[in-house]
C-alpha cells in the first residue's frame, strides 16, 4: 500500500516570519517532525535571514548552534561542526562541494531555507560528512525586489509559464559581492506529483 506523505508539501519559510519549523529532511530520508528525528539540528528560516541581512553561508554558521567558523571574507570562511571542517554541503539532499580557500561557499539569494545536522549520521548523507549534513532548500516562491545594506541589488520574478498554472518558473538575480544567477522551473505532473529542475551560479 502506498501512502501520500503531507509533508512534502510544506509551505517555504518565506511566506511567513516564523524564525523557526517544525518539519525537516535532514537525519532522515522522508520529511518528518523535528521532534520525531533522533539527530541534534537546526532550522533557519528565511525571516531570520532577513532580519540580520545574512547572505551567505558562514554567516549563518556564525548564528547556528554547534557550528565553529575560522573567519575570513564572507565566503571564505571555513565552517566546522564536531571538530571537522564541511568540505560538502547539499542543495534539495544533492552533493555540492564547498571550499572555503576557494571563496565557493554558497550565497543565500536562491534559497529558502537552511537545514544543519551535526554528528556522525552526516556520513550517511549523499555528502558524507563526519561532522553532520548542511542542506539548503531552493526558492520556489514570489516575487520579490530588494536593496539590502551597503550597495548591491537583488531581484526575483516569479510566473506562471502555461495556461492551466502547470509550469512555473521562478529567477533570483543578486549583484554585490557575492553575485548569484538562480533560475527553477516546476512541472506539476498530477496531484502528488511534482518534477522541477533549477540552475544556480
Amino acid at each position: 500500500m502506498v501512502t501520500k506523505n503531507p509533508l512534502y508539501a510544506i509551505d517555504p519559510s518565506e511566506d511567513n516570519d516564523l524564525y523557526n519549523a517544525n518539519v525537516g529532511t535532514v537525519g532522515t530520508k522522508i520529511p518528518d517532525y523535528l521532534e520525531n528525528i533522533p539527530q541534534s539540528i537546526s532550522l533557519i528560516t528565511q525571516a531570520k535571514t532577513d532580519d540580520l541581512n545574512l547572505d551567505t553561508l558562514d554567516q549563518i554558521a556564525k548564528r547556528t548552534t554547534g557550528l565553529r567558523v575560522l573567519k575570513d571574507d564572507d565566503g571564505r570562511s571555513s565552517i566546522y561542526s564536531r571538530g571537522y571542517e564541511y568540505d560538502q554541503y547539499s542543495i534539495d539532499g544533492l552533493a555540492s562541494p564547498m571550499a572555503s580557500i576557494n571563496g565557493t561557499l554558497p550565497n543565500l539569494a536562491a534559497f529558502d531555507r537552511v537545514k544543519v545536522m551535526r554528528g556522525p549520521s552526516g556520513l550517511f548523507n549523499s555528502a558524507s560528512e563526519v561532522g553532520g549534513v548542511v542542506n539548503l532548500v531552493r526558492k520556489r516562491g514570489k516575487a520579490n525586489i530588494s536593496n539590502p545594506e551597503g550597495y548591491g541589488v537583488s531581484a526575483g520574478l516569479q510566473g506562471s509559464l502555461s495556461a492551466d498554472d502547470s509550469l512555473v518558473g521562478r529567477t533570483v538575480l543578486q549583484y554585490n559581492q557575492n553575485s548569484t544567477t538562480y533560475v527553477s522551473v516546476d512541472k506539476q505532473l498530477n496531484d502528488t506529483s511534482k518534477f522541477g529542475l533549477g540552475y544556480l551560479m
